[in-house]
């Protein structure tokens, strides 16, 4: 901008002479030259546009998808991150690929004096199927990224394996000819920006071929344009999980320049050794680890067996596929034993891989004191199922270092925070100690977050779940109650809870026996069984032929829009109606005040279905669907798809789960079952190509 200043004197007599300057004021900028690829195979051409707050630089990308593009922003938005938005044309117009970068002030230092910045000083200038599945797992929640340190915040709630599922997902659809997105999806960036769309396309796949999305993560891993593998030294604090499922275990690595360290699971060992050749890192250890402890029960034989798994690990090798400023993507093979007592003992060679998030103890979740000071809801589980869990806990922490545990206070408390890590210490009894928590993911009202309690040896040293700040003054009624309850949110187990104004309880679709009710502004699900024959068809509380056999009672903690924190506790009766066996939980769901489904998902084919359907001219006809069918014609073929079948008519049929719809073969054709409609009297569906079928 150019000014002009004009200086006009006077003298005594009148006399004027003036004189003017142009000055040119500049702003302050600050600017950063980008040069990568847009590629999962080279995106022609493509439109690339890189923003930071409201400064844009557009350019096109070269027929082998390279870019340069120079970025200049004033000063005051020198500290918002660099969003660059890659879209194909024409055969590729349905690509969509975005990178987040830093800020354009901390590009500036790492592009150095040339102040070009290319994928050697930082990765994600290429932008891939990669770096848009990174921006749909930090977004999908709504966060906001306008900031250097929101953008490692969001980063914690990437899930590495799941990252390189959804760049498969997109690199299958841009690589090969013969898959398509699916109707209704626009964009590869459409794909997966949301649960469910990519959950569905998944399953589309593995039923076409059960090896492709696997060969497709390998190819990912062995291409240096979309993944780069760093050599740096791995010495630090780490802990290894799986960031989107709070209830898979974790373990912590330290690991030290002198070769040693230690690792810690249900106990904590010594490393012998630990070596590192390039980005691979093999971990011997003195004794073994105990990972986990599970009972398995097998109801198929008669009698039932039972036995107890207890894994032991010897060797842990991880090789780091990429890494960004707050985790590295990891491969992690474990090799070691499982002994196994009871039915069947023995011992069988544990050797397992899978990719996960190994974290920065030092790049946890961001919390001040001040954050943490009021009332929380502590719930923890550990990877022993020997171990008695503990019901959920509430504790206040008071801004003088004292933690008050409510629901035991005798108990003595006192907290600090140091570097992101929560100490509490601890009297409880004749016992003291001390146990360290870290904040693995940020959620919209507390953490999940991973212990090591290393002061009785004979606790399991390390725990994990959920730390939620209690909310005063909740409490549910029958209107806030009635409606669909999905869960668990952030944990393996998926379900779906119809709770119906009638009072009738549905699961996955299916009638249970269960009805509900609201005590005390909680919610009370609550399962009877009949003394009397023919049974009782409604028991309820009260019936003097209905005996109690299973409560569920929910307390609502906190609120989050759609999902709902709650204390799920679980009691268990004998035949005489008394109480024998209570677990609690703290849960997530997410709640919708309508009850809608218009497709199948897994979790209603995971049991039998079973319905009846009118027929004009035979009357009310069985139709069962699911898995455990008995088939009802002798030429019946093999299962479905996960054991999936469907019984209708007279034949029973594998059926595989198609874009939400049960997919079967009658004959030479093929057929389809898709849900019209369901409610608390029936399930409405269409047998494509054939008559239209109500079951209740």
């Amino acid at each position: 901008m150019t000014v002009t200043f004009t200086v006009t004197v006077s003298d005594d007599k009148g006399a004027t002479s003036s004189a003017s300057q142009e000055v040119v004021i500049k702003r302050k900028v600050n600017s950063v030259t980008l040069t990568g690829v847009v590629t999962d195979k080279p995106i022609a051409n493509a439109q690339v546009v890189v923003q930071a707050a409201s400064a844009q630089a557009q350019v096109s990308a070269s027929s082998e998808g390279q870019y340069t593009a120079t970025l200049i922003v004033d000063e005051s938005e020198a500290d918002r991150p660099v969003v660059v938005t890659a879209t194909g044309v024409d055969a590729q117009s349905q690509v969509e690929f975005v990178s987040v970068l830093h800020s354009v002030a901390r590009l500036e230092q790492q592009a150095g004096e040339d102040g070009i910045l290319d994928k050697s000083e930082h990765f994600g200038v290429n932008v891939t199927n990669v770096t848009t599945a990174e921006y749909a797992l930090m977004t999908r929640t709504g966060t906001t990224i306008e900031s250097d340190a929101q953008l490692e915040q969001a980063l914690l709630n990437v899930d590495a394996d799941e990252q390189l599922t959804l760049a498969s997902l997109i690199k299958i659809v841009v690589d090969n000819d013969e898959y398509n997105l699916p109707e209704g999806v626009n964009t590869t960036l459409d794909l997966i920006d949301d649960e469910q769309t990519p959950q569905a396309f998944e399953d589309e796949l593995n039923a076409a071929d059960p090896q492709l999305i696997a060969q497709t993560k390998k190819s990912i891993k062995s291409d240096d344009d979309l993944i780069a593998a760093p050599d740096t030294s791995l010495e630090g604090d780490f802990i290894v999980q799986s960031v989107k499922y709070a209830d898979l275990p974790p373990y912590h690595i330290s690991l030290n320049e002198a070769g040693s360290g230690s690792v810690s699971a249900i106990n904590t060992v010594e490393i012998d050794s630990w070596v590192q050749e390039q980005n691979t890192v093999t971990i011997t250890l003195k004794q073994p680890l105990h990972v986990s402890t599970k009972w398995h029960r097998d109801y198929s034989v008669n009698p039932p067996m039972r036995s107890k798994h207890m894994v032991y690990v010897d060797v842990i090798k991880l090789t780091v596929l990429a890494e960004n400023t707050v985790f590295r993507t990891v491969d992690i093979d474990e090799l070691g034993q499982t002994v196994i007592e009871g039915d069947n003992a023995g011992t069988q060679v544990h050797q397992v891989s899978y990719t996960s998030n190994l974290i920065n103890k030092l790049k946890m979740a961001q919390v001040t004191p001040e954050s943490l000071q009021g009332v929380w809801y502590l719930d923890l589980s550990d990877a022993d199922e020997e171990s008695q869990k503990s019901a959920p806990q509430r504790f206040e922490f008071k801004a003088d270092g004292q933690v008050i545990a409510l629901d035991d206070p005798d108990d003595e408390l006192s907290w600090q925070l140091t570097d992101n890590t929560l100490t509490v210490n601890y009297r409880e009894g004749d016992v003291t100690g001390s146990i360290s928590f870290w904040f693995t993911k940020k959620l919209d009202t507390g953490y999940q977050v991973v212990s090591l309690d290393l002061s009785v040896p004979q606790w399991p040293n390390t725990e994990f779940g959920l730390m939620i700040a209690a909310q005063p003054d909740l409490a549910l009624t029958e209107e806030t109650a009635a409606g669909r309850w999905h869960g668990l949110i952030g944990r393996t187990e998926q379900f779906d809870i119809d709770l119906f104004e009638t009072g009738k309880v549905h699961y996955n679709l299916s009638k249970t026996r269960a009805t509900w009710y609201i005590k005390d502004g909680e919610l009370y699900r609550d399962y009877y069984s009949s003394t009397h024959w023919p049974r009782v068809e409604d028991c309820q509380l009260g019936d003097p032929d209905c005996i109690l056999d299973a409560r569920y009672k929910y307390q609502l903690v906190a609120v989050s829009g759609n999902e709902r924190y709650v204390i799920q506790t679980f009691e268990n009766y004998n035949s005489k109606g008394e109480l024998f066996f209570t677990r609690a939980n703290l849960f997530v769901y997410q709640y919708s005040d309508t009850i809608a489904q218009r497709e199948f998902y897994h979790r209603n084919l995971e049991d039998k279905q079973q319905l009846w359907v009118y027929d004009a001219e035979q009357g009310w006809q069985e139709v069962l669907f699911g898995t455990g069918i008995t088939p009802q014609n002798a030429d019946t073929p093999n299962q479905g798809e996960a054991g999936y079948q469907l019984s209708l008519q007279g034949a029973t049929y594998p059926v595989a789960l198609r874009a939400g719809k049960l997919a079967f073969t009658k004959g030479e054709e093929a057929h389809f079952v898709e849900l019209l409609d369901y409610d608390a009297q029936k399930i409405q569906v269409c047998v494509c190509g054939r008559q239209r079928l109500s079951a209740s």
